[in-house]
């Protein structure tokens, strides 16, 4: 008795059906290697996709690091420009004091003899010697202001520019 998941023999392999098995073998091998050409391809195009993803991220850290750069070095510059600017107003302050001071000491001519410093013609030309010394000194302050600014943004330009433009910008911008 035979059982229900029993099968029954093959049929005899005939000498007519050997090419059509032949074919068939063919057009199996055939379609194996087309989908794994295919899955070769998917890998590839995933492999360039990721890489080209990790490149444009290093491209964001590398721009990122020159405006990091950047920023910290306006900073620096800005830290200066004031400190310079202190300094500047410190020596103006010590132009001013001795000024007055030399106005109680040396009155103008014509004025009263008078030690005061309230004297009418000596505080006047002193003051306007004071006031044209502050201003050349903030002219000083605005040309040093400028140069500065100037200098860190063509500074910048070339930095950016250069990475941009130059393979294995690591090299460049570290």
């Amino acid at each position: 008795m035979r059982g229900i998941l029993s099968l029954p023999p093959p049929p005899p392999l005939l000498a007519e059906d050997q090419p059509q098995l032949a074919k068939t073998f063919i057009v199996i091998v055939v379609t194996v290697v087309v989908i794994v050409a295919i899955v070769v391809e998917v890998v590839v195009v995933v492999v360039v996709v990721v890489a080209a993803a990790a490149l444009a991220v290093v491209a964001l850290v590398l721009v990122l690091v020159v405006v990091v750069l950047v920023v910290v070095v306006v900073f620096v510059v800005g830290v200066v420009v004031v400190v310079v600017v202190v300094v500047i107003s410190l020596v103006v302050e010590v132009v001013e004091v001795l000024v007055v001071h030399s106005c109680a000491e040396y009155p103008a001519v014509g004025s009263s003899i008078s030690p005061s410093i309230f004297s009418s013609g000596g505080k006047m030309a002193r003051m306007e010697e004071v006031a044209a010394a502050e201003a050349g000194v903030v002219v000083v302050v605005v040309v040093v202001v400028v140069v500065v600014v100037v200098v860190v943004v063509v500074v910048a330009v070339a930095v950016v520019v250069t990475a941009s433009t130059t393979p294995n910008t690591v090299g460049v911008i570290v």
